[in-house]
């Protein structure tokens, strides 16, 4: 029986793979090679300011953040074999709205917002979740993470499969004391919260954390010394459930600008990021084999 269970989990998660691919690849002409690449310009990266960029498990819906007066999150949907005209999302459009990530199985978004907490504006960007009803979203609602209040900005959030949530906090309102944390998660409630090892939340402004979703690898830009620019993306694997010491993700990738908001496809092919409110794309199976090396 638990084999049976295992091969139809397998099977279904294979033919979701199938179908992200189908659907990215119509999004935009994949990289080529070590090709770094703007994805959909002028359906994604346009004259304003584009940033974040994430698929859904089955590949059918594409998030990512636009600021033209206003930082909302907007969304495309792939429809009849074609991806819709980008637009705010359901659950945007009223606030600042920015960091949308899916959960592993797709019926909940987390994502950051300045939207009213008991009736009040925080004073900093704070995490909220909502989760999917139908073919549209509720209403949204307020992560509690025990041990910060609504002075310190929460960004970034990133859940797995054993439902950890990792994020980064500023300490202050400076925008530049940041620090990654993980958290147990369950419905809107943080429990047992704690910075990660100061291999990785070190005290070199680390934030942006992407995990992949089964906790092989976590992605993060960093301002530690030794890197090629003002910010550099680092990549840490999981070695016995213990995040190794992170590795320069490389001069492919790497510029002198800080580059930052990394995301991996829902098939582990494409790497996505952010440079200078322009978001870009390569292939990630050879970007590890570089990094590998």
């Amino acid at each position: 029986m638990k084999k049976t269970i295992l091969f139809i989990s397998i099977f279904l998660s294979a033919t979701l793979f199938i179908k992200a691919q189908e659907s990215i690849k119509a999004f935009d002409t994949p990289p080529v090679g070590n090709e770094v690449k703007l994805l959909a310009e002028g359906f994604i990266n346009t004259d304003h300011y584009e940033l974040n960029s994430v698929f859904s498990p089955d590949g059918k819906e594409f998030l990512f953040s636009r600021t033209v007066d206003t930082t909302f999150i907007y969304i495309s949907k792939f429809e009849n074999g074609k991806w819709s005209k980008p637009e705010i999302a359901p659950f945007s459009g009223e606030y600042i709205d920015v960091d949308p990530n899916y959960s592993p199985d797709g019926n909940t978004i987390l994502y950051c917002s300045f939207k009213p907490i008991d009736g009040k504006i925080p004073e900093a960007i704070q995490l909220f979740v909502v989760d999917r009803k139908g073919d549209s979203w509720g209403k949204p609602y307020h992560i509690n993470i025990p041990g910060f209040d609504t002075k310190n900005r929460k960004l970034y959030p990133s859940l797995t499969e054993n439902t950890k949530l990792n994020f980064h906090v500023t300490d202050t309102l400076d925008k530049i004391h940041k620090n990654i944390y993980v958290a147990d998660y369950k419905d809107g409630i943080c429990l047992n919260v704690r910075k990660l090892g100061a291999h990785i939340s070190s005290e070199y402004a680390e934030g942006d954390v992407f995990v992949d979703h089964q906790e092989k690898y976590l992605i993060f830009p960093s301002r530690r010394p030794g890197g090629f620019g003002s910010g550099d993306l680092y990549i840490s694997f999981n070695k016995d459930g213990v995040w190794q010491e992170p590795i320069n993700m490389g001069s492919t990738i790497n510029k002198e600008p800080y580059e930052y908001c990394p995301v991996v496809s829902p098939d582990g092919k494409y790497f996505f990021f952010t440079r200078r409110g322009q978001i870009y794309w390569t292939n990630f199976e050879r970007l590890l084999m570089q990094i590998k090396k």
